[in-house]
């Protein structure tokens, strides 16, 4: 229900590799993004590093002007909470600045799961209010 119609519109990707479903909001300029990569011969730790590098976070935030980590943390359990800010320069309306917060999870031993959200830095009370609904335990690093 938390990006349900009308405002959020949904579309998917299958592919090699992944699943992924997507979400946008033009009403408050945001997007929700959940992917499944999937490992078929199995994970570890160094894999999901790897992975989430700076190298990756550049194909990852490929649309977006530039972009700067903010932070990072982990759970005991595993989830992961990456902490960007960004910018898309739009010729007409000029810089727009976003939030953006991308939790990796463990899910079974061949499929980790990734979600982010992308709110406007002068929404920060809404984003809070998603991240406390999709992931009570990791809403931010501290």
């Amino acid at each position: 229900d938390l990006l349900s119609a009308p405002e959020w519109v949904r579309s998917y990707t299958v592919s090699d590799g992944r699943v992924s479903v997507s979400w946008s909001n033009d009403p408050l300029s945001a997007i929700a993004y959940v992917e499944s990569l999937i490992f078929s011969c199995g994970y570890e730790e160094p894999d999901i590093d790897n992975f989430f590098s700076d190298e990756n976070w550049q194909v990852i935030f490929g649309n977006y002007t530039s972009f700067e980590a903010v932070s990072a943390c982990k759970t005991d359990n595993g989830l992961r909470l990456y902490q960007f800010k960004a910018i898309v320069t739009d010729a007409e309306a000029g810089d727009a600045e976003y939030t953006i917060k991308y939790w990796v999870m463990n899910d079974t031993d061949t499929r980790v799961m990734g979600t982010m959200i992308v709110f406007p830095v002068e929404s920060q009370s809404l984003i809070d209010e998603y991240s406390t609904a999709l992931f009570p335990d990791l809403t931010s690093c501290k």
